[in-house]
């Protein structure tokens, strides 16, 4: 247990150096260095935020959680993930990167008008939020059962939340891209030296398919089999779900912003998808040796760090420590962009206009702290990690089809499509919460995204009016689209 918590304390401290040698990156105390990094991340940069938002405490904890009982298929948790990030990388990253926006609020609030952009406002600071909180969640079972003479689940949740603010706090974009390089190496080593620990540990793979109970399939064909646990209708809605999160979520459109070019950008989501795409099926894998090994556990959530406990110390250090790492990365970036939401389109744009940029930073910075305190009170009371995000996520969708009619598909963006589709697919999604004749195949996000993408295409047939491109790029979309500048507008780093 020593050996372990030495291994932590360590990660701990070395997460806090990187976020002080962070801020030696910065040329100035400004809102473009502290929440945009300069906007000079590369490819690599942008791949490791990109998928150390995927790789979290979520695709870790919550795939071990889900795949105790449903098998091999809960792994497709990162395959959803990874075509979400492919997807926003090819389409949406060169037109994202020629804009003057910032974020995914300002986007829609000058694309489709402010009231569309209130609505968006108000979806994106609740759901970003309650995403934080699953972070916490997840850290706080991974050191409790990592440590549990030190830790609870709760207090696990404060601890982890405090380094997640630390980290944030300090450095802000450049923290938490300098330290997901740190957070992905750790994750991808821990991961795999850990899963291959623990099938030796516990006699091998025949051993433990053995032990394996039949379990929902009634006959134990759903553990490795990679659609039957979960089945297709949920295998297609965490597709639809996670490619909404990458549209909608304020890190993938902050990052690219903060690339040094949109070809930067691309390939780092690219690369990110191909660094997310094995481990969940890794993490699944240990769901399913503790469903074997370790049956009847307390709570499912408990599942992946039960089994990693049992092993050699130094090598369940390291792999918590991955799992931990994972639980950072992806907690640094949802608080950096939570707060700059929160600085641009709430305080700057309703209460102080004038704020300075050094104001800007300590607000953004107070944010952070805020998001901290708050999220522990609402992760306590969290009920099942990914149920409980493909529920949220519904409400997203509205947003991500917008953000992709207005970046990937503009011909198709009207200035009646946001306050339609945000109002339409929004009912719908959350009727679709309370009313079970609204669900389609048991995931409320296909209906909703059905709803979505017909109010849009119909808006676009019956609405000739384009929409605010000019507030979105400064110039018109044919001349967006004719420009082969790769560096966006205004010249180098724009």
């Amino acid at each position: 247990m020593s050996i372990t918590l030495g291994l932590i304390i360590a990660y701990m401290i070395l997460m806090l150096v990187v976020s002080f040698i962070s801020t030696r990156m910065m040329k100035r105390q400004d809102t473009e260095n502290f929440l945009l990094a300069g906007k000079n991340l590369n490819w690599v940069l942008v791949g490791v935020i990109i998928a150390g938002l995927g790789i979290g405490g979520v695709s870790t904890v919550g795939v071990a959680e889900n795949a105790y009982t449903a098998g091999l298929s809960a792994g497709h948790y990162l395959t959803a993930w990874a075509t979400g990030a492919v997807i926003f990388g090819l389409f949406m990253t060169r037109r994202l990167k020629k804009s003057i926006i910032v974020t995914v609020i300002e986007a829609m609030d000058q694309a489709f008008g402010k009231v569309t952009g209130f609505i968006v406002m108000l979806a994106q600071l609740f759901v970003g939020f309650a995403i934080f909180a699953m972070q916490m969640v997840a850290g706080g079972a991974i050191l409790a059962s990592l440590l549990p003479d030190m830790f609870t689940l709760q207090t696990g949740m404060l601890a982890s939340a405090v380094i997640f603010g630390a980290v944030a706090i300090i450095g802000g974009l450049w923290s938490a891209a300098l330290s997901n390089v740190a957070n992905c190496i750790v994750i991808i080593i821990g991961l795999i030296v850990g899963v291959i620990a623990v099938v030796k540990h516990f006699g091998g793979m025949a051993h433990i398919v053995a032990a394996l109970p039949p379990g929902i399939s009634g006959d134990g064909s759903h553990w490795f089999s990679l659609y039957k646990g979960y089945g297709w209708p949920k295998l297609i809605a965490q597709v639809l779900s996670l490619t909404v999160l990458a549209h909608a979520i304020q890190t993938c459109t902050q990052t690219t912003i903060a690339s040094r070019d949109y070809k930067q950008a691309r390939n780092g989501f690219i690369f990110a998808a191909l660094l997310m795409l094995p481990m969940g099926f890794v993490s699944a894998i240990l769901g399913i040796v503790a469903a074997s090994q370790v049956p009847g556990l307390e709570s499912a959530k408990l599942a992946l760090p039960a089994v990693i406990t049992q092993i050699n110390p130094w090598i369940a250090g390291l792999t918590l420590a991955g799992l931990w790492a994972a639980d950072v990365s992806t907690a640094t970036g949802i608080a950096v962009g939570q707060s700059t939401m929160f600085t641009r389109d709430v305080m700057v744009k309703y209460i102080r206009p004038n704020m300075t940029e050094k104001g800007q930073v300590w607000v953004s910075r107070i944010t952070m702290f805020g998001i901290i305190v708050l999220g522990y009170f609402f992760a306590i009371n969290m009920k099942g990690i990914i149920d409980t995000l493909m529920k949220l996520l519904t409400l997203w969708t509205p947003i991500a089809v917008l953000m992709f009619s207005t970046f990937g598909a503009p011909k198709l963006a009207r200035k009646s499509s946001g306050i339609v589709v945000m109002l339409g697919g929004g009912v719908w999604g959350i009727a679709s919460m309370f009313v079970p004749q609204m669900v389609l195949y048991n995931q409320p996000i296909i209906g909703t995204f059905c709803v979505s993408v017909v109010l849009c295409l119909i808006t676009a047939i019956v609405d000739k009016r384009p929409a605010n491109f000019e507030g979105v790029y400064g110039k018109s979309i044919e001349e967006v689209d004719a420009s082969d500048d790769p560096v966006g507008v205004g010249g180098e780093g724009a």
